[in-house]
């Protein structure tokens, strides 16, 4: 698909060519921002744009998870989650 670059963000010309390469690449197709530069790719509300350096596949979180819970292995096999 045919997209700019500018300031380390992807903008696709058209919704269709933005969604089509988020569904191909693995990014989320829930958060697609149409910007005057063109339509941006976004992983969740307040979340980084895919891009060269951005958004990268599996950073993001499905809607209603604001940001991955820390894990730490205790003793014994157990995990603590803050």
């Amino acid at each position: 698909m045919e997209h700019k670059t500018h300031k380390g963000i992807y903008y696709f010309p058209t919704y269709r060519a933005a969604h089509t390469f988020a569904f191909q690449n693995g990014y989320p197709t829930n958060r697609i921002i149409n910007y005057s530069r063109g339509w941006a790719i976004q992983g969740g509300i307040s979340g980084d744009y895919a891009g060269p350096h951005g958004l990268k596949i599996g950073d993001w979180y499905p809607r209603g998870v604001d940001k991955p819970l820390r894990q730490r292995k205790l003793p014994h096999g157990l995990v603590l989650i803050k």
